[in-house]
């Protein structure tokens, strides 16, 4: 049988330790989050910045913002509206030769 490795014999003959160093960087993390800053950026352009809106972006402000950025996002209903559009060749599918 193999051996542990060194650091899960140190986590396992010290469990409370552990736990408790899991719990402060959980609540370091949370403090971090907790700033309120929540920003987007494509490459260094700013899209969106909660600090400047003080709010979260919705769905609708982010694609709205990429297109600013140059970035195009379709929504369902335009990719639906494409593929309809679309016309299909059978001779190109695969199987449609009876094969």
């Amino acid at each position: 049988m193999e051996e542990a490795p060194s650091w899960f014999t140190v986590i396992n003959e010290n469990k409370m330790m552990a736990f408790g160093a899991v719990w402060i960087m959980n609540n370091l993390a949370a403090q971090l989050v907790a700033t309120g800053a929540f920003e987007i950026y494509v490459d260094d352009n700013l899209v969106f910045s909660k600090l400047e809106t003080g709010r979260l972006p919705t769905a609708s402000d982010i694609v709205k913002n990429f297109a600013t950025v140059g970035l195009h996002v379709r929504t369902a209903a335009q990719r639906a509206a494409l593929h309809a559009t679309e016309t299909v060749n059978n001779d190109l599918l695969p199987g449609a030769d009876g094969y």
